[in-house]
């Protein structure tokens, strides 16, 4: 069961609560701390789905909590940090997430996709989709009409291809 959200304000957390209560007939509560969330509500699992900047913090006070995680990509971020850096700050999430003996992942929905992908292939093309020898994709993201610069889709959607890749060529 859905026991809590957070939000970014007590309006988004209004309007957020309604349509998941009309949607989804949601009974639990919205809350704009994360703290405050998980001292009342008690979840079991928490997927973290904020803003990336954010993501790190969220996990690492996740994981004092005892919780479950599900973190939404990218894991870790910072335009202002060195990529090394960046790497470092991902394998102590792992690092941490692992000593809390909890479930832990990041997700990269693309690789989730593929057997469908095959079936889809397969029933268009009358054959079976066989092994990929090249992969093209044309990484394009819109915010209300307007559209992100290429370094910020790098960040939030360069995780896709690149699970795909790795899901398709090992």
């Amino acid at each position: 069961d859905v026991v809590a959200f957070v939000g970014t304000s007590e309006t988004t957390v209004a309007r957020t609560r309604l349509s998941l209560k009309e949607y989804f007939g949601f009974s639990g509560k919205g809350y704009t701390s994360l703290s405050e969330m998980l001292d009342e509500a008690a979840p079991d699992l928490v997927s973290v789905t904020s803003p990336y900047v954010h993501h790190k913090a969220h996990v690492k006070e996740l994981v004092d909590h005892g919780v479950h995680i599900l973190c939404e990509k990218p894991l870790v971020w910072d335009e202002e940090k060195r990529l090394d850096e960046i790497l470092a700050d991902g394998r102590d999430i792992v690092t941490r997430a692992s000593a809390a003996e909890k479930l832990f992942g990041m997700t990269a929905q693309y690789p989730a996709c593929l057997p469908m992908y095959g079936d889809l292939y397969a029933s268009v093309r009358g054959e079976d989709l066989g092994r990929a020898d090249s992969l093209t994709m044309e990484m394009e993201v819109k915010r209300r009409g307007e559209r992100k610069l290429w370094e910020a889709n790098w960040i939030d959607v360069a995780s896709h291809p690149l699970s795909l890749v790795i899901a398709v060529g090992g």
